[in-house]
């Protein structure tokens, strides 16, 4: 997971950062953003399904 890649504010916000590339940034929540979700929504059906198993 590329918790670094996250934005810490809104892409058009009044705040002014030249530390990072925004399209690069932009360009990562399309395509990364939605394989970490998917990587988080496996983790937990494995996770409730090892918690309904002890149960």
């Amino acid at each position: 997971m590329q918790v670094l890649e996250k934005w810490e504010t809104l892409p058009n916000s009044a705040y002014v950062n030249n530390m990072f590339d925004a399209e690069h940034k932009i360009e990562s929540e399309k395509t990364q953003f939605p394989k970490d979700l998917k990587k988080a929504y496996e983790l937990g059906q494995r996770l409730s399904g090892e918690i309904s198993k002890t149960d």
